[in-house]
């Protein structure tokens, strides 16, 4: 019995053309931190995020310009005040959230 998949898997291709330009991005080489950017920069008023508590409260969400100023706001202030001695990497403990992914963006 054979497979129609290859017994090699290509790696995945994410690109994107434009059709108002010839640009062609491949998002298969981009970080996490470069795709919301690249999103929050054609989208910035768009829901990014969604958190329901299950609490019959309803959800919360956050735009991409809100997720990245959060992030924004976090890199900074760790920035300020806090000495990493090169180490660019921290551990990140907290409860889930609706900040939660711009503690990890930030």
């Amino acid at each position: 019995m054979g497979s129609d998949l290859p017994a090699t898997p290509s790696p995945l291709r994410l690109v994107e053309f434009s059709a108002t330009s010839d640009v062609q991005i491949n998002f298969s080489e981009m970080t996490l931190q470069e795709l919301v950017h690249q999103a929050a920069s054609r989208y910035s008023d768009k829901i990014a995020v969604c958190f329901d508590e299950c609490n019959n409260q309803p959800p919360v969400y956050y735009t991409y310009k809100t997720v990245v100023n959060a992030a924004s706001e976090l890199s900074n202030f760790l920035l300020l005040h806090c000495d990493f001695q090169g180490i660019r990497e921290i551990g990140l403990y907290c409860h889930p959230g609706i900040n939660l992914p711009s503690w990890i963006l930030g």
